[in-house]
């Protein structure tokens, strides 16, 4: 299966964090065993360059790019990194997998950038 960002989001709507005070680590892995699950490819702690480590890689190049983020992070720092990743050919889009939403741009250096949110999943207010 190719990924999509609406792919990579479909799976990453359906976890279930089963514990409080997961470290980023943990939820990382978890993330990556529902993209498995959904049939899609996966590379954890990928080097974009010697400065840019995305959490997960999504699909061959270009592919999507998936940031796991504890609690609510800021904005800015979300749209910032973002856009070092989001610069490189081979990165088609961006994932932000957080616990609490957050609003960012939609379009960041022309490539698409979703947010899901593992509190929304659970029905829990962002």
């Amino acid at each position: 299966m190719t990924a999509t960002i609406n792919s990579v989001c479909a799976a990453l709507a359906e976890i279930r964090l089963t514990r409080a005070n997961m470290t980023e680590a943990e939820v990382e892995a978890v993330a990556a065993g529902m993209l498995v699950k959904a049939g899609l490819p996966v590379r954890r702690q990928r080097s974009l360059d010697r400065q840019n480590r995305v959490d997960l890689f999504v699909g061959t190049d270009p592919g999507i790019v998936v940031e796991v983020k504890l609690g609510r992070p800021s904005r800015w720092a979300i749209e910032h990194q973002c856009g070092r990743y989001l610069n490189f050919p081979i990165v088609a889009g961006a994932v932000i997998l957080v616990e609490r939403t957050v609003d960012v741009r939609r379009i960041i250096s022309g490539k698409p950038v979703r947010v899901v949110s593992t509190n929304a999943a659970w029905g829990i207010a962002p």
